[in-house]
């Protein structure tokens, strides 16, 4: 088939090539030849051949694409068309087995590859015809060779087997059970590859049953599934056929689990003993009958049993980051029904695995998880000796000391105990814990524990001392206070752990706020310019220090923590603007001083002032005005003439900057602008039009009353 000849010469895109074809096979399917000669039939089964092998080599390069890429789907629609070329070529009357084999298996894999690719319509076309070539086979004579009849038995379950898929993706239960019903007839003769393919199928179907929480059907179809993959020989399934038997059993005791009646549960029981009964101890297994015994229905949970697989688990499987976790996620569990027991499985996991691994995370985790537990249960001498016990093992098999940040842990989890123990006056309790913070597996990193508890103590007091006393303190101690707090936390070690090492940046960037703060509260206090200037550089360090933390500690917060340390940043941005404003007001001064009243200088630096403020507080830029105000009255007393030029500018840049603020409704702010415009405008040598225009525009302003 060739495109119209009105199409467009150039490369179409897939989507319109996809469209092409589509209507071509739309075409082609209505087609017949009208005594084709064999020539013709020859050449149109050659071209059909070699377009289906064309298109099935390039399917196979991309069959792990998932899901169907354009490309897949256009490879799709074009087997399709060279299926019915095939058919075509073939002819309406064929009527030997080989060839009405040949068309059925075609149409069959094509119909399979256009459900893969969500061509629903498209593969029930497909599906009539495999049925078509199915019915003529049915016609054929009677004593056909049995291995002939049983491919024509194979083809026909195949068929049924894509109706069966196709009417689960179009969500026609009824239809599905219907077509199974015809597939359950014909399993005796389907052979091992296309039962394992059954299975799978009727798999799928029952886990998406149960991701839908239809767990009632769910355990129907998995039922049929776990049927269909033991109608065969256990020796005589693939690989992967037996790791789906496994798969199907896990989702069918899940399945029944989550039906959540008596019956459904006993069905698990039965088939976690049976799995039991043939693969042991296995991983699988063994999680299944802790979760039986997590959803029992008894009303006691079964504490001693769920120990007791917990233990087999630890006994029979390697040990890996999986099995790790795994083990110590249910030891959690044993935890919240029975403490005693969690702790006997803990230390056998660690005595037994854990600690001959020599892995330093690993034997870290379990020392920390088994202090916690100690510490959260009622205290006896027997509880803390056992967590002694495993504190000596450390000591006497690892070659590795515990890191900081556990011994830091342990450490801490420990004292409260000791601290709550005194305070009840458990004397005994406390000194045998007091005996287990000395233990030599702790001591190795005692003199950097103990230190690093000092900084912490000095650190959190001087900060809060600061923050209770900056009402009524002198800025000048707060300064040396949270000066010194910095101090303490640059004297920190680096393997602190992560989650330290960000509380003390954050408390850092706190102190450099309220020294910053503290030392703007000096400067603006303070009359000696050169003292000024010094604590207005002492602040900017802090806010530069401030500034540095703030990326990489603002992704860390969220909500109110995230609000606050934002607006401190906007605090400590007005404090640099402030720093600039006053460093070039004290150069104006200076340089006024200097030039002795250089009047062309001076205006040219006023300007420069106003620009810079305009931006910032609107007090900051009032001021500025007020100081050229009277700088321009001064000139006109001495009888001096201000730059024409930079008057005008300065007028205009006033009365302008107050319309800004009478359009934001700010009235009293645009007043006080408008008024020093005019004062300005006074003193303008020009005759006096630009204090009129002024007043002109003014007049056409409307103030609230």
């Amino acid at each position: 088939m060739v495109p119209p000849a009105n199409s467009s010469p150039a490369a179409p895109t897939e989507r319109r090539t996809k469209a092409i074809i589509k209507n071509q096979i739309d075409v082609i399917k209505t087609y017949s030849l009208r005594n084709p000669d064999s020539h013709r039939h020859r050449k149109l089964d050659t071209a059909g051949t070699n377009l289906w092998n064309l298109c099935t080599q390039l399917m196979r390069q991309g069959q792990d694409e998932s899901p169907p890429t354009a490309k897949s789907k256009l490879l799709t629609f074009a087997r399709t068309f060279a299926f019915f070329a095939l058919a075509l070529a073939q002819g309406s009357d064929a009527n030997a087995l080989g060839d009405l084999v040949r068309l059925a298996k075609l149409a069959v894999k094509s119909s399979k590859s256009c459900i893969e690719a969500e061509q629903f319509q498209l593969a029930l076309l497909l599906l009539q015809k495999a049925a078509d070539y199915n019915g003529a086979m049915q016609k054929l004579p009677k004593g056909l060779p049995e291995e002939e009849l049983q491919e024509c038995k194979r083809l026909e379950a195949e068929y049924l087997m894509l109706r069966l898929v196709l009417s689960w993706k179009e969500d026609r239960l009824d239809v599905t059970d219907h077509m199974y019903s015809k597939v359950e007839k014909l399993e005796h003769i389907m052979g091992i590859p296309l039962m394992e393919a059954f299975a799978d199928t009727l798999f799928e179907i029952g886990k998406t049953l149960a991701a839908r929480n239809d767990f009632s059907l769910a355990t129907k179809w998995l039922d049929r599934a776990y049927n269909a993959i033991n109608s065969q020989g256990l020796d005589q399934l693939s690989r992967e056929a037996v790791e789906l038997r496994m798969a199907i059993s896990q989702a069918l005791v899940h399945a029944h689990l989550n039906a959540g009646t008596n019956q459904s549960f006993q069905k698990a029981e039965n088939l976690v003993a049976y799995m039991e009964s043939e693969i042991g101890d296995k991983l699988t297994v063994l999680l299944l009958r802790l979760e039986l015994l997590l959803k029992s229905p008894a009303e006691v949970f079964d504490s001693p049993g769920f120990a007791a697989v917990l233990r087999r688990l630890i006994r029979t499987t390697d040990i890996s980051e999986t099995t790790f976790k795994i083990v110590l996620h249910h030891v959690r569990i044993l935890d919240s029904k029975s403490p005693t027991l969690a702790c006997e499985i803990l230390d056998y996991f660690f005595g037994t695995r854990v600690l001959r691994s020599h892995r330093k995370e690993w034997i870290e985790k379990v020392a920390v998880f088994r202090t916690q537990m100690a510490t959260s249960r009622r205290d006896t001498a027997e509880s803390i000796q056992s967590l002694a016990m495993i504190l000596d093992a450390i000591e006497e098999n690892n070659n590795q000391p515990l890191g900081a940040e556990a011994a830091v842990s342990l450490q801490t989890l420990i004292w409260k105990k000791i601290e709550s123990s005194f305070a009840q006056k458990q004397l005994d309790i406390a000194e045998a814990w007091c005996r287990t913070a000395l233990n030599p597996a702790l001591r190795k990193t005692g003199k950097k524990l103990f230190a690093v508890n000092e900084l912490d103590w000095f650190c959190k007091n001087a900060y809060n001392v600061g923050i209770e006393n900056t009402a009524s303190w002198h800025p000048r101690y707060l300064v040396r206070l949270f000066r010194c707090c910095l101090a303490i936390i640059a004297e920190y070690p680096k393997d602190i752990g992560a989650q330290a090492s960000s509380d003390l940046a954050l408390r850092g960037m706190f102190c450099n706020f309220m020294a910053a703060v503290a030392f703007a509260c000096l400067a603006r206090s303070e009359d000696n310019v050169e003292v000024q200037l010094q604590s207005y550089l002492n602040m900017r360090k802090h806010v530069k220090d401030f500034d540095a933390g703030y990326e990489d500690c603002i992704g860390t917060l969220d909500g109110e923590c995230r609000d606050d340390i934002r607006t401190k940043l906007s605090t400590l941005l007005v404090f640099d603007f402030e720093v600039l404003y006053s460093t070039l007001r004290i150069i104006v001064n200076q340089i006024w001083a200097l030039e002795l009243f250089d009047y062309a200088k001076t205006a040219k630096y006023m300007r420069c002032l106003l620009q810079a403020t305009l931006s910032g507080p609107p007090e900051t830029s009032l001021n500025v005005m007020e100081e050229i105000c009277s700088a321009v009255k001064q000139e006109a007393g001495a009888q001096a003439t201000f730059p024409p030029l930079e008057l005008e500018w300065l007028t205009t840049t006033a009365f302008n900057h107050g319309i800004d603020l009478y359009c934001n409704d700010e009235s009293e702010l645009s007043k006080n602008w408008i008024a020093h415009a005019f004062t300005l405008a006074h003193y303008h040598q020009d005759g006096g039009d630009l204090e009129a225009l002024l007043q002109e525009r003014y007049t056409k302003l409307k103030w609230d009353a």
